[in-house]
């Protein structure tokens, strides 16, 4: 295995290698956890105020709210995990932060089960349940990656 993530050639495989070296996760949590480190990366999630996101998210049409309940949670995810100190020094406690990323999941679970589609229902469900391993996984990975620099 390659020792620096530099010699990947893509994020997602780089990701792929963080995760699965640092993780005894299911595959499938595994697998959406590289796949929204890759796509998140690049996003800002430090742009806005948790709890006025959350009312606007709950106020959008239902249609609308599949992909803001995603990338809100998504969001929460990374905070938590890799910038806990951020969530702090905002005078917010970071199990405040992960239960909006729970509570936008378990969400997002509700409304595939209530649009019938219920691989997807269980795969949110799966998510919101494994929050705080995936949280684990992430800080081991920071941790080891400020290690190595």
């Amino acid at each position: 295995m390659p020792d620096s993530i530099l010699q990947f050639d893509t994020s997602l495989e780089a990701w792929r290698h963080l995760v699965v070296s640092h993780s005894d996760l299911p595959e499938t949590i595994e697998n959406y956890l590289v796949i929204t480190l890759s796509r998140m990366i690049k996003h800002d999630c430090t742009s806005g105020v948790l709890a006025f996101d959350w009312l606007d998210l709950m106020a959008s049409p239902a249609a609308y709210q599949q992909e803001k309940l995603r990338n809100f949670g998504d969001e929460c995810l990374i905070l938590t995990g890799f910038f806990p100190g951020f969530v702090k020094k905002h005078r917010v406690s970071v199990r405040y932060c992960q239960s909006f990323g729970q509570s936008a999941f378990l969400r997002l679970s509700h409304l595939y089960a209530s649009r019938s589609q219920p691989q997807q229902a269980d795969l949110y469900q799966s998510i919101e349940g494994h929050f705080t391993p995936m949280v684990d996984v992430m800080t081991r990975i920071r941790i080891s990656q400020s290690r190595s620099e």
